[in-house]
């Protein structure tokens, strides 16, 4: 009786036909890629800085096409404590974009990061639309999206947007990125030249120019008085009133497309200067 019962159960629970075989098939196959996409479970137990995350693991995950400021930066502090409220010690969810994007050269996991109880704004999202972070190289189906959240923060003058008093008073007018010949042998022919727009002289002294990568100078003590230009060079120099020398050992503004940012002593935006080398030649002056 026993096994006629079991008999029956089994025949009950078995597919009518090879379709639904198939399907139930399908279904299994689609829940095992979702769980090794998102991989679900990983708790976040340490905040390395505003872009960068540990996690129990033992893995370091970089969140992908975001860059925050480096250490001892403007705005470095505000990006590091939005993860450290937001993500220290929670369960989240990494995705990835595709393999090609699943690590970086340091061997770190390229992931965006969700809350596991909000999965429709990544980390990598808020962190853009707070203003405490640039869309860094980003080429994903993402890209568009994130760049509309920078400008909407640029435009509120939120986190990073936020305007100096001196705001467009100091005017790049020409950005030479790509000199004759290697960069590396021609260090000064990558330059910036900068106008003093307003009606007083400012002292720069604190001020800094940053890269997308986040190369950085800092002025020492620099007064440019009103209506002058003056040139920044990225080699080696002797310092005078109209040029300024950078001092690094390797090129500094990329050929395929770079960001400049110039922020008072306090970090707040004076003036930014993106270009594509599509659209902008090297060399000629900036209207």
């Amino acid at each position: 009786m026993m096994l006629i019962i079991g008999g029956c159960i089994e025949e009950n629970n078995r597919p009518e036909n090879e379709e639904e075989i198939n399907r139930e098939e399908t279904s299994e196959n689609e829940r095992t890629n979702e769980t090794e996409e998102s991989e679900l479970g990983t708790i976040v137990t340490r905040i390395i800085d505003g872009d960068t995350v540990e996690m129990d693991d033992g893995s370091t995950v970089r969140l992908l096409c975001v860059n925050t400021a480096e250490s001892g930066k403007p705005w470095y502090q505000e990006g590091k404590d939005f993860l450290e409220t937001t993500l220290l010690n929670e369960t989240v969810i990494l995705m990835n974009e595709t393999e090609e994007d699943d690590t970086d050269s340091f061997g770190r996991l390229l992931r965006w990061i969700y809350l596991r109880n909000d999965t429709e704004t990544s980390i990598n999202q808020a962190l853009v639309s707070g203003g405490l972070a640039f869309v860094d190289y980003c080429e994903n189906s993402k890209k568009e999206e994130l760049l509309e959240r920078e400008n909407q923060a640029r435009e509120i003058g939120v986190g990073l947007w936020e305007r100096s008093e001196y705001y467009n008073r100091i005017n790049i007018t020409s950005l030479a990125y790509n000199p004759d010949g290697s960069d590396r042998d021609n260090m000064n022919g990558e330059n910036l030249t900068f106008h003093n727009e307003g009606d007083e002289q400012i002292n720069l002294t604190g001020w800094i120019i940053q890269d997308r990568a986040g190369h950085a100078y800092e002025f020492s003590e620099f007064v440019i008085n009103t209506g002058v230009e003056f040139t920044i060079y990225c080699g080696n120099g002797e310092d005078n009133q109209t040029e300024i020398y950078w001092g690094s050992n390797s090129p500094i503004w990329n050929n395929d497309g770079d960001r400049m940012t110039l922020r008072d002593i306090n970090g707040y935006l004076v003036n930014e200067f993106k270009y594509e080398d599509s659209e902008y030649e090297s060399g000629t002056e900036i209207e």
